[in-house]
């Protein structure tokens, strides 16, 4: 059942691509972006599976609104975070 709802967000929830451009891995933390928009904040504990998080991974998300304590906003932050494509560094 698990993963049937998690194969069928878009029809539960607002579901929104962007790219992983910031992960501070001891933090657990990062920014998620588009292109025509600020990024928005993250922790890995939001991923739906437990995945390694990886600077340009292509990711699908739902946004929420939250408080901000240290800017004193309210702003959103990424949740049921899930990999659409895995970025692959060939060292070149």
């Amino acid at each position: 059942m698990y993963d049937k709802v998690m194969n069928n967000l878009d029809k539960y929830v607002e579901r929104i691509e962007g790219t992983v451009v910031h992960y501070n891995n001891q933090k657990a933390l990062g920014t998620i972006s588009k292109y025509d928009e600020d990024g928005i904040f993250f922790r890995q504990a939001d991923y739906v599976y437990d995945e390694e998080v990886q600077r340009h991974d292509k990711v699908e998300y739902t946004p929420i609104e939250t408080f901000d304590n240290k800017k004193g906003i309210v702003t959103n932050k990424a949740i049921l975070i899930i990999t659409t494509e895995e970025y692959l560094d060939f060292g070149y």
